[in-house]
């Protein structure tokens, strides 16, 4: 008697759980054209750092020295500039060779004793602008005049603000030859018996000495 082999037909879903994975969807051709596929977006390239290059800036100095020989004043003047970063200038009719040697001193007052070394006005336009300039020089003359109107004529001539102590009083009378107005009123006031003081840059006050 022949054996025939038992062949058992189960529906697909029966199968797929039966093996213990889910089971699959059939999809038709039309179903998988219609699924919207993810697209790829380009990477982004990064572009180069492009415009002004920012460098800290130079740290001038405080603190200089100077050792110079028959050099012009301009030059050692803009070396100055260079290290400090401060904008000072030299009127081109007082430039002349200078010697100095001044060693670990702030720029400030190296720039006042060359000033007062060379005889010459230093004009301060700001706390870091100077300029070295000379007066121009003329002859004085007052004879028997009111001190305070002299004074302040003086003063004005010279571009100086300045206050007169009320017993800053009298008469005075004075020839003074190739002085500038501000060396002017200084000797003016001084051989009246007064003191100049001060008081800024622009501003200086007369005081009358007590008896």
């Amino acid at each position: 008697m022949k054996t025939w082999p038992i062949i058992v037909i189960v529906p697909l879903a029966f199968s797929a759980c039966q093996s213990g994975r889910p089971p699959r969807r059939a999809t038709t051709v039309s179903q998988r054209e219609a699924t919207p596929k993810t697209a790829r977006l380009p990477k982004k390239r990064v572009k180069p750092r492009t415009g002004p290059i920012i460098v800290p800036a130079p740290r001038f100095k405080r603190v200089i020295s100077i050792d110079v020989v028959d050099t012009l004043l301009s030059e050692v003047i803009a070396d100055i500039r260079e290290q400090t970063g401060a904008e000072i200038y030299v009127d081109p009719r007082v430039d002349r060779k200078i010697t100095m040697t001044l060693r670990d001193l702030p720029w400030r007052d190296i720039v006042r004793v060359i000033a007062r070394v060379y005889k010459l006005e230093l004009k301060v336009k700001s706390k870091d602008k100077f300029v070295f300039y000379s007066k121009p020089k003329t002859n004085i003359e007052f004879a028997d005049a009111n001190l305070r109107t002299a004074l302040l004529m003086l003063a004005k001539k010279s571009g100086q603000n300045i206050i007169i102590a009320p017993e800053v009083q009298g008469k005075v009378s004075a020839r003074l030859e190739q002085v500038s107005a501000a060396d002017a009123l200084r000797a003016l006031a001084k051989n009246a018996g007064h003191e100049v003081v001060s008081a800024d840059v622009k501003t200086s006050s007369i005081q009358g000495n007590k008896p």
